[in-house]
């Protein structure tokens, strides 16, 4: 949820304040913010690419099919579905920043 609410962000849909509200709403209920131990993003990157998701829209070679959000509450759509293309360095980036603690660093 964090790395599709940081995706979301990174394209310019949410705004950092929409952004660190998944995280308030994770820290409300109890869920982590972080990660419990380092995980390679190629171990990431290999459960992404068996997503189920896989196949409900067609993507190009790269894309990897996830739920984005444009705005809080409306999902991104393509091709009728609430799914769209995202790139490998798009999801290292935002991974990047769950991985650094970024997240968990908050304070509400």
């Amino acid at each position: 949820m964090l790395v599709a609410a940081a995706i979301a962000r990174g394209r310019g849909w949410l705004t950092e304040q929409d952004e660190r509200l998944h995280a308030q709403l994770l820290a409300k209920s109890g869920a982590p913010r972080g990660l419990p131990c380092s995980v390679p993003l190629d171990a990431v990157m290999a459960r992404v690419r068996l997503d189920n998701k896989r196949g409900r829209i067609c993507l190009g070679a790269g894309l990897y099919p996830f739920v984005l959000l444009r705005h809080l509450g409306q999902p991104a759509m393509s091709q009728g579905q609430p799914l769209v293309g995202v790139s490998e360095e798009e999801i290292r980036l935002a991974y990047e920043k769950l991985q650094s603690g970024y997240y968990a660093a908050l304070t509400f």
